[in-house]
């Protein structure tokens, strides 16, 4: 007997079958990648820091197409001036000195400041222009003002502008080489002139390069203080140590009157050199 025919379920069919399988599979990877994403994500967020609820937005970055920023200009540095220090006053006045054998007699018809130049002269004195000036003081420390204040020196040859100098170098005609100023209110002086130079006394005996000073007439409230004669000399010549008239001063005497130079400033005749020399008077009297 031949069995009846089983019929076939439509949903048990092979092809159906397949394609159930393929979907469970594609929902089995599809689930497994998203809960993959979700562990990935969750680690990338652990690994970063925290952001404050309350956090500004990041700004926008420079716009590849705007201008570099200009670099900020930096502010000028604040210059201090530094004052110049008042010498402090000596222990002791400036030590007079003898006032030689060629201070002028008679005087020269031109004594101005500037013994350089000579009136109705082209030319000016030959040799290296210096700056010779300082202040006029008592011992008690009060300037002297209105002093007269004179200076004869040699020319940049060794020669003063003399008849009885015995010296054969040359005179220089625009060399004025005497020259007389007057102390202002606070008792500064000052010389233009030349560096003078050493001579011969005979034999070995030589005189260093030096000027001869003299201060006389000033006054302090009303009172006429004592007059002053010295020299000057400067410091560094060879022929300091050989000189007669300055080594019969004690050290501390000849600090006072050997200047150091030092280079011209402001408007002082280029290449030209300055050297100070403060006065100080003994006291008050006549003198």
């Amino acid at each position: 007997m031949v069995s009846p025919e089983r019929p076939s379920s439509p949903q048990f069919s092979r092809p159906d079958r397949r394609h159930f399988l393929f979907k469970r599979r594609h929902l089995l990877k599809t689930g497994l990648g998203v809960a993959l994403g979700f562990i990935s994500s969750t680690c990338l967020a652990r690994s970063q820091p925290p952001q404050s609820l309350n956090a500004p937005p990041p700004s926008p970055g420079p716009d590849p197409l705007d201008p570099p920023p200009s670099p900020p200009t930096p502010s000028p540095p604040t210059l201090t001036p530094q004052a110049q220090a008042t010498p402090a006053l000596p222990a002791s006045a400036t030590p007079a000195q003898t006032a030689g054998p060629f201070y002028p007699n008679p005087l020269p018809l031109e004594k101005d400041g500037d013994l350089t130049r000579l009136a109705g002269q082209d030319g000016g004195a030959s040799g290296a222009v210096i700056y010779v000036g300082g202040q006029v003081r008592t011992l008690a420390g009060q300037p002297v003002a209105d002093a007269l204040v004179e200076i004869w020196q040699t020319n940049t040859w060794g020669r003063y502008h003399h008849p009885r100098d015995p010296n054969t170098a040359p005179l220089d005609p625009n060399f004025q080489g005497f020259g007389q100023v007057r102390t202002d209110a606070q008792g500064f002086y000052e010389f233009k002139t030349i560096r003078p130079a050493a001579y011969s006394m005979g034999g070995n005996s030589w005189r260093t390069p030096h000027i001869h000073l003299k201060v006389s007439g000033g006054n302090v409230q009303g009172q006429r203080v004592p007059s002053l004669t010295t020299q000057l000399y400067f410091a560094g010549e060879p022929l300091n140590d050989r000189d007669g008239v300055l080594q019969s001063l004690s050290p501390a005497d000849q600090a006072l009157v050997v200047m150091v130079l030092t280079p011209g400033q402001g408007s002082d005749q280029p290449g030209s050199q300055r050297g100070r020399c403060d006065l100080v008077l003994p006291g008050m009297g006549v003198g």
